[in-house]
């Protein structure tokens, strides 16, 4: 049995419709919906309860900890979970449940746009130095729509699931990915983006300042060895650091709050 996870936050839809397609698809499935209690459809979405259909409530708007509590109602062996593309959903899945039918555990869209050497080239680095230093090996589809089949499911429960949603830490399978060019990428929650800019931001700013007394003590021959040494290594501890909250920004510009 597939379980679908419907993460509603602030989307709109006419939820009754979803339903309805997915009654006639599949005779054996289950929908959870994570719902934000401030969102209009709020009331519509209760109606749906039934045998098949949980309804989550939720007060706070981090869809982070809503997902990880669907997660545990969860019945089924396998996840399809739902964080965009609402309107498409239930014509979006079957491809990836037809793409499961031949033994995929992870199953994603993917945007395949096409980009010239340079940007290939920067993205391949980041994410070498992301796995580097985070050791997040990032999916290469979207995170708005991801199928996890049984096995995949079962490894996800027993750990930290919400990671495995947005960041590829599964071991030995391979992750399939079906084309989708004509939809724009799903936008995930990012809560935590404006305190990462903030410190990238200051730190920015001490790095210039450093920079720049540094600078003024040498022109005027007011630096020993011991603050020059001070100095550079302030410098380069701070570069470091700079270089840190970059691939930091860039996960959670590309799959949203994870830390």
């Amino acid at each position: 049995m597939v379980s679908y996870i419907f993460s509603v936050i602030k989307k709109r839809l006419i939820w009754k419709k979803v339903v309805e397609i997915l009654n006639k698809k599949h005779s054996d499935f289950q929908i959870i919906f994570a719902v934000y209690n401030q969102n209009p459809d709020l009331n519509e979405i209760l109606d749906l309860k039934s045998e098949k259909i949980k309804v989550l409530q939720f007060d706070t708007d981090d869809e982070n900890h809503m997902i990880s509590q669907a997660i545990l109602q969860c019945d089924g062996s396998s996840l399809m979970l739902c964080r965009d593309y609402f309107q498409y959903s239930t014509v979006m899945s079957d491809f990836l449940l037809e793409m499961a039918e031949s033994g995929a555990q992870v199953v994603m869209f993917k945007h395949n746009k096409k980009s010239n050497k340079l940007i290939e080239f920067n993205k391949k680095l980041l994410n070498k130095l992301i796995y580097s230093i985070f050791n997040f090996k990032m999916y290469e589809g979207d995170i708005g729509l991801i199928y996890f089949g049984n096995i995949a499911f079962s490894v996800m429960k027993k750990t930290n699931a919400i990671l495995f949603t947005k960041i590829n830490r599964f071991v030995g399978f391979e992750i399939s990915y079906a084309s989708i060019d004509q939809l724009p990428k799903a936008i995930p929650q990012k809560k935590g983006l404006k305190k990462e800019v903030l410190k990238f931001s200051i730190f920015s700013i001490i790095l210039i300042a450093l920079i720049f007394s540094m600078s003024f003590l040498i022109a005027f021959n007011k630096i020993g060895f011991v603050l020059g040494l001070l100095f550079l290594t302030l410098i380069i501890l701070d570069v470091f650091y700079i270089i840190y909250l970059s691939l930091k920004l860039d996960i959670i510009k590309r799959v949203g709050d994870v830390f």
